[in-house]
């Protein structure tokens, strides 16, 4: 068998292997990789539409942060045994009662977690600018007087800062649509109105 009988014969196997590796690249482009939406600034969750309204008669139920959130540490799933955030589950609970919810474990529409994090973090405290005798920047003639000289030193001090942060996160289940408060201080009240809207979206 002459080279060129060999090359014609193998370009059925070239065109079958280029088909099949083009096949393999379109369908690693057809896999879809979940957007994340930051939570904090360590926090992230599987991106989802904006949940806006609550409708009446629902179930929910409680689940751990790490159900739904990546990035929590140990303390912040441990946090939801902490009796202030057992009183924010019942408050919850009370302020869902409104619209005729119900906590179940079995079938329920809505995820809801509740828990805190803590993170230290150094930060920048204080500035001060060095105050300097008269003689050493200005006029000696005004005496040994203190004064803020324009190219005396800045020195900045920094200090550890710890930050307790309180989140709750409402995720209905039939399509991901999910509702993030950083902080405690407006939830109920935009619970009360998502509530009065009924619309679920």
């Amino acid at each position: 068998m002459n080279r060129a009988s060999i090359a014609f014969l193998l370009i059925p196997i070239v065109c079958a292997a280029s088909c099949a590796r083009g096949r393999a690249l379109r369908d690693a482009s057809d896999v879809t990789v979940p957007r994340l939406r930051m939570v904090g600034t360590d926090l992230a969750m599987r991106s989802g539409p904006e949940l806006r309204g609550l409708p009446p008669d629902q179930r929910f139920r409680f689940i751990s942060p790490d159900s739904l959130v990546t990035g929590v540490a140990a303390a912040d799933i441990a946090s939801i045994e902490e009796p202030h955030v057992a009183e924010l589950r019942k408050t919850f609970a009370t302020v869902m009662g409104n619209g005729r919810w119900v906590e179940s474990d079995d079938s329920a529409q809505f995820d809801v977690t509740i828990f805190t994090t803590s993170r230290t973090k150094m930060q920048p405290a204080s500035r001060t600018r060095l105050e300097q005798e008269l003689s050493t920047c200005g006029d000696r003639s005004t005496g040994p007087v203190l004064i803020w000289c324009p190219d005396a030193s800045l020195h900045y001090t920094e200090s550890w800062l710890t930050v307790v942060t309180t989140f709750h996160i409402i995720r209905r289940r039939s399509d991901g649509a999910v509702r993030v408060w950083r902080g405690s201080s407006r939830v109920d009240a935009e619970l009360l109105e998502m509530l009065r809207t009924g619309q679920g979206r």
